[in-house]
């Protein structure tokens, strides 16, 4: 049996903001020279992420929705291997676990249970009375939050170990100024080092790192990782649910071009670490500087981003985007997702830019909702034959509703079920997603990026 030294750290409440406590955290652990790897617990990109700025490894995935026991536990094992101890964040639901899964997306609950991860609840001593606890919740370790002072974090620590039999590892004081200074991050602007730091020094005084250790340590692996394939081997097209159990990594026979610099870089990294087991060589250039595409491109492929703040300098970068069209008429693939679609259309629309021409290879203006809404989560059917998959097959993923697009040409609207018809579009052999997908949970479509593909007649239409 092996032991991934593994926690899960979460509150009860979904409406507690997590990041400044788990952000203290991750620099507390550095500073004890652990290196930590970073999961979150839903398949979906988050608008504010330090992982990388402190531990120079950004987030990794896992998702009890999309994925099964066997595919959660490899993606598990695929990125903490490599690291002194992985942390899984999220919110501990109180919904019973037969709750329609369609409505709640990913369980951390279900996760700690496939992964027999420790739990470490985070208590708001804000919330907490002295005649009126909070109800108690299922955890191995308490971690407090909103602490006053060292003579509050005693006090609270020695009356919910006696009331609760749970220890409490650690009280995070109270700090006004940077509890703000969170509050505020624009979104897609990751924290600076300075303040991640700050909020370690909040943490550090009553935090008791050998208390952790050990109950990461604690936690037996359900199954010994060397039973656990980290692979996505390819499959021949002609046997297409077939599962080769060979690890070589073949011939590259497709080129994906990942578009990744300050605009785009929202990415599965299981997703590529698979696609690179399947065979495939990929390629990255930037949209905001490069005036063409990597020689031998079969696919261009944009995760998610944040166009909007770049607007004018993509919108400016007029060679690639004849790149981009050229591409597409010689009958080549484009696939497009979540934020990155706006940057597809004819046009992008934000109160603070104003419309702004984009590559137009999807007839649509898109407009950024006012509102920011948390993806959610969302299963649909593919109604049509597409390169990514065939009519009939169902996805899951989390809806990302930043933009809303107005659709001024025809498109291939794919999705089959009512009310979500644009949710994924195509046109000729451009594919664009409103979702967060993470495909290394849904290999049927994984291996569709790595096949070669017949390019369609060439067409000439972007005007």
């Amino acid at each position: 049996m092996s032991t991934f030294p593994r926690i899960a750290l979460g509150a009860t409440c979904p409406s507690f903001d997590l990041r400044a406590i788990t952000w203290a955290l991750l620099d507390v652990l550095q500073r004890h020279g652990v290196q930590v790897q970073k999961f979150r617990s839903q398949a979906s990109f988050c608008p504010w992420d330090a992982s990388a700025t402190i531990t120079g490894q950004g987030s990794r995935h896992l998702d009890s929705w999309t994925m099964d026991l066997a595919e959660c536990r490899r993606a598990f094992c695929r990125g903490a291997r490599s690291s002194d101890l992985a942390l899984i964040d999220g919110c501990f639901s109180a919904a019973p676990p037969d709750h329609a899964a369609a409505a709640i997306g990913s369980r951390l609950d279900t996760i700690c249970g496939w992964l027999n991860v420790p739990r470490v609840v985070v208590v708001d001593a804000h919330d907490i009375e002295a005649c009126r606890l909070p109800e108690r919740p299922s955890a191995d370790a308490i971690l407090l939050s909103g602490v006053a002072s060292s003579r509050d974090y005693f006090y609270w620590q020695t009356a919910l170990q006696a009331l609760w039999s749970i220890p409490v590892i650690g009280g995070m004081q109270t700090r006004p100024v940077l509890r703000e200074a969170v509050r505020h991050l624009p979104p897609g602007a990751p924290p600076s080092r300075e303040l991640c730091r700050q909020l370690g020094d909040a943490l550090l005084p009553h935090f008791n790192y050998k208390a952790l250790r050990h109950l990461a340590q604690s936690a037996e692996f359900p199954i010994d990782s060397s039973d656990i394939d980290d692979h996505v081997a390819p499959t021949p097209a002609s046997t297409p649910t077939s599962t080769p159990t060979s690890t070589s990594t073949p011939t590259p026979n497709v080129t994906v071009a990942m578009a990744y610099d300050d605009a785009f870089c929202g990415y599965f990294p299981d997703t590529l670490d698979l696609l690179e087991d399947l065979g495939v060589r990929l390629m990255d250039f930037s949209p905001l500087r490069d005036g063409q595409l990597p020689a031998g491109t079969d696919i261009v492929y944009f995760g998610c981003g944040k166009p909007e703040q770049f607007a004018h300098e993509l919108s400016g970068n007029e060679c690639l985007v004849h790149a981009l069209r050229n591409h597409l008429c010689a009958g080549k693939r484009i696939y497009a997702e979540a934020c990155s679609l706006a940057y597809l259309c004819q046009h992008l629309e934000t109160p603070e830019t104003g419309r702004v021409p984009m590559v137009g290879i999807l007839p649509a203006v898109a407009r950024r909702n006012p509102v920011m809404q948390p993806p959610r989560p969302l299963e649909v059917t593919l109604a049509r034959h597409t390169w990514l998959g065939n009519a009939g097959m169902h996805l899951r993923g989390y809806l990302n509703t930043t933009w809303n697009l107005e659709f001024v040409g025809r498109v291939q609207p794919l999705c089959a079920e009512p009310g979500h018809e644009h949710d994924l579009v195509s046109r000729h052999q451009a594919v664009g997603s409103r979702m967060h997908l993470n495909f290394a949970s849904q290999p049927d479509f994984l291996r569709n990026f790595s096949r070669p593909h017949p390019a369609a007649l060439a067409w000439s239409g972007l005007t």
